[in-house]
């Protein structure tokens, strides 16, 4: 995954926390893989076949994440 072009409404920002997840039929969905991302790419390794998508989970390693994060574009490859 490439994050380009990315701001946050509030603050500076050095890097988004972001969380792989798997979904599951019964919540909660699993973490399977997180990654800090300086505004670049994140790379999540191989994964089994299922349904996944990504989470923001905090900025500059602050939990209580007040910012909003806006992306441009996000380009995924598997």
């Amino acid at each position: 995954m490439k994050f380009s072009g990315w701001s946050v409404d509030s603050g500076r920002s050095t890097y988004a926390g972001i969380q792989l997840k798997r979904a599951r039929p019964a919540p909660p969905d699993t973490v399977v893989n997180r990654d800090n991302n300086y505004r670049d790419t994140s790379s999540f390794g191989d994964k089994a076949v299922g349904t996944y998508y990504f989470h923001y989970s905090n900025l500059n390693g602050q939990d209580s994440v007040s910012a909003y994060l806006t992306v441009n574009s996000v380009a995924v490859r598997y």
